[in-house]
């Protein structure tokens, strides 16, 4: 299963699982506000349980800390959280994933 799935989408079905999960642990930290979650409870909730981990390959795709993009004012983080944003990210991430391609909401 796993060679059928990276023979036809080009990514394994660990890679997407990770990006899936880091994409939807960005989605939870724009959206809380720094007083709600911390980034220990929204990794572990998306399923990241390495957190060094979890905030090395967060910094690697989005170009910053977890901790920096809760701290983030709200306000200015808006089109990021648009589903705007999120169509565009989850097509870049997946383009030819079809009905495997991550749905947020």
């Amino acid at each position: 299963m796993q060679r059928c799935f990276k023979r036809r989408f080009g990514l394994s079905v660990t890679s997407y699982l990770k990006a899936v999960r880091l994409d939807a642990a960005h989605h939870d930290l724009i959206a809380t506000r720094p007083s709600g979650n911390s980034v220990t409870t929204i990794a572990l909730r998306n399923g990241c349980s390495h957190l060094g981990r979890f905030s090395s390959e967060y910094r690697e795709r989005f170009g910053q800390l977890p901790s920096e993009t809760l701290r983030n004012e709200p306000a200015a983080l808006e089109e990021a959280a648009s589903s705007e944003f999120w169509t565009n990210r989850s097509a870049s991430l997946a383009s030819g994933l079809g009905r495997f391609q991550p749905q947020y909401g």
